[in-house]
């Protein structure tokens, strides 16, 4: 494990390098670096905001903009009411992107930008964009390139208002919005509100999904309250997608389905307690099955499955999650870190999300979410209340109906987002509370290993820009990603001997 006395030494020689690289105006590489610096911070969460990183990228977009590329024509000035839209992300189905498009869309002139690696797989938001405005992809190239691309899209075009909606060490994203202070009104969309970001500096206003988020902010961010504004989101639901079938024999007149999902990371740690309360399950009531959608680390849901034989089942993420949640008994969430976007699904189904508590990051994914009788605070408490609802299926389906007013409705959301754009306003208060983040960085921190490390590293575009200050680490990185890649082709050629 490492510990924080090491992480921060990592990073500071990682800023001590970008110091050097800005007196030289060596802007790419410290880009680089400064990406590196972010993503390692993400991965560990032990802070939720770095002065020095947010000052050097800002001096970047500063300094190079002014010397090299201040002006540039105009041409698309007579658009009314445009709006950029930047996508770091680049997905299609995931996140919040879709929602808030289709609520721009309505009554603005759309520029989507993302990168051009998502150009063949973001279909629904083509066909939300181009409705009512047009998609632009950045090549990839050098992060500076692509900065000086995306400020000439938004000279082009002349946003009245733009979105920042980024991953946490996003240079180019951040380093443009940066610059545009005081020229263009910018809002961010925060996604990651339970972790590091960069771009504190590349907004003025920052939405938030909920009020954890906003605290987060507030008194770990250090971004003034006046600049937050809390929109909770609702999930994007295709209802028209047809249930595929259970990959496993069920018999739903006889069995109760309990179903799990999510990134496999958020069941680890814990004391192992999420996979304590599934064998509890299983143990005793002899009619259930337990079903896991989900990638990640198998190890320990391989154990129940030996355990619990035809009865355990793991599969990759489907497309028809939200009909599967409609067939479950209840809907487990994930321990120690629950999915926010589970909730939602769980709770517009009519479905039960029991979950374990582990610290406040499992605050605020519903309204009203602690009147809601779904979470609780040991597993004495979690046990007792699965006992009771398993034999009072009449008191589960009616939790399951009030759940449903706990997820607000796409009309609210939409006309909450045309209160943004008129009067930088939404109807929903910022309630800034004390917030217990030590246990959630302590597990974050105990998850991190040597090849997360690799993880971060292993990229051609940083391999060069780090190597004379982590060769080891740099050599590992290439290593281990030869072998993983060794390793997948393996089991690929043993897939296809197998069809023969």
């Amino acid at each position: 494990m490492y510990s924080i006395k090491k992480i921060t030494c990592i990073t500071g020689r990682l800023k001590k390098k970008i110091k050097r690289l800005l007196k030289k105006q060596k802007y790419e590489t410290a880009l680089v670096t400064i990406s590196v610096c972010a993503r390692l911070l993400y991965s560990v969460n032990q802070t939720y905001y770095d002065a020095d990183l947010e000052n050097s990228i800002q001096q970047i977009s500063q300094e190079f903009f002014k010397e090299k590329y201040e002006f540039v024509k105009k041409t698309k000035s007579n658009l009314k009411d445009c709006i950029l839209f930047y996508d770091g992300f680049g997905f299609d189905n995931r996140g919040l992107a879709q929602i808030y498009l289709e609520a721009l869309a309505k009554t603005n002139y759309i520029i989507y930008v993302t990168n051009s690696r998502s150009k063949n797989s973001i279909q629904n938001i083509t066909k939300i964009v181009t409705q009512s405005g047009e998609l632009i992809f950045l090549d990839e190239k050098s992060y500076l390139q692509k900065m000086v691309d995306l400020k000439k899209i938004v000279d082009v075009f002349c946003p009245s208002k733009m979105f920042l909606y980024t991953t946490p060490d996003d240079v180019v994203g951040i380093g443009v919005f940066n610059y545009y202070d005081k020229k263009i009104l910018r809002y961010q969309i925060n996604l990651t509100d339970h972790a590091f970001w960069l771009g504190v500096n590349a907004f003025d206003y920052c939405l938030e999904f909920r009020n954890y988020g906003a605290s987060i902010s507030c008194l770990y961010r250090h971004i003034d309250i006046n600049k937050i504004r809390v929109l909770p989101f609702y999930p994007k639901i295709n209802y028209n997608v047809n249930f595929q079938g259970f990959p496993f024999s069920f018999d739903k007149d006889k069995q109760k389905l309990i179903f799990s999902g999510g990134s496999l990371y958020k069941t680890l740690g814990g004391e192992n307690r999420y996979y304590h309360i599934v064998r509890y399950i299983l143990a005793n009531f002899i009619d259930t099955v337990f079903w896991y959608a989900g990638s990640g680390d198998t190890t320990e849901l391989n154990k129940l499955i030996k355990e619990y034989p035809n009865r355990v089942f793991i599969t990759d993420e489907r497309s028809d999650f939200y009909q599967i949640i409609l067939k479950c008994f209840f809907y487990l969430s994930t321990y120690p870190i629950v999915g926010g976007l589970m909730f939602q699904y769980a709770a517009a189904a009519g479905k039960v999300p029991l979950t374990l508590k582990y610290d406040d990051c499992s605050n605020d994914f519903l309204i009203n979410q602690k009147e809601l009788g779904i979470e609780f605070e040991s597993l004495n408490d979690l046990f007792n209340e699965i006992d009771y609802l398993f034999n009072s299926p009449d008191e589960l389906n009616l939790r399951g109906e009030c759940l449903k007013k706990s997820v607000i409705s796409k009309d609210i959301f939409e006309s909450n987002i045309k209160k943004l754009l008129n009067e930088q306003r939404t109807d929903f208060k910022v309630v800034i509370y004390d917030v217990n983040v030590k246990e959630f960085q302590e597990n974050y921190l105990k998850r991190f290993k040597l090849l997360d490390f690799c993880e971060i590293f292993r990229s051609k575009a940083f391999f060069w820009s780090i190597f004379k200050t982590f060769p080891v680490k740099t050599c590992f990185s290439c290593l281990y990603t030869q072998f993983k890649r060794m390793k997948f082709r393996r089991t690929v050629s043993r897939n296809d001997r197998r069809k023969v």
